[in-house]
């Protein structure tokens, strides 16, 4: 979720029209927080939702960006195992290592962020 203060900021700068009603304004700030919720909601994912979008052959998907609840963001790559029936993040740095769903806070696909 974003923080309200950063969707009343928004509103205030890009849509709010001082010299409409506060019955318009009223409805098109609705309008426009519901509108910042959904892409946000769109867009990111919960640790628990698969990363399971265009998979390839190698059994490797497409590029993601996860926020760790603890640390830096990271770029990484969705996975599937198909032994254990299950996908995971493989992560791009110097270690190499998986990332464990308890320490992401959310995650999205690099191309839905252009």
């Amino acid at each position: 979720m974003i923080d309200k203060e950063i969707i009343d900021k928004e509103w205030n700068e890009l849509i709010y029209d001082p010299d409409c009603d506060d019955h318009w304004n009223n409805g098109c700030y609705w309008g426009f927080s519901q509108g910042v919720e959904f892409a946000f909601n769109y867009i990111w994912h919960k640790p628990n939702e698969l990363p399971d979008r265009n998979i390839k052959r190698d059994n490797r998907g497409e590029l993601c960006l996860v926020i760790l609840k603890y640390g830096e963001p990271v770029v990484a790559r969705a996975y599937y195992i198909p032994s254990k029936d299950m996908y995971m993040f493989e992560t791009y740095d110097a270690n190499g290592d998986d990332i464990k769903i308890d320490d992401i806070e959310r995650w999205t696909y690099i191309q839905d962020l252009s």
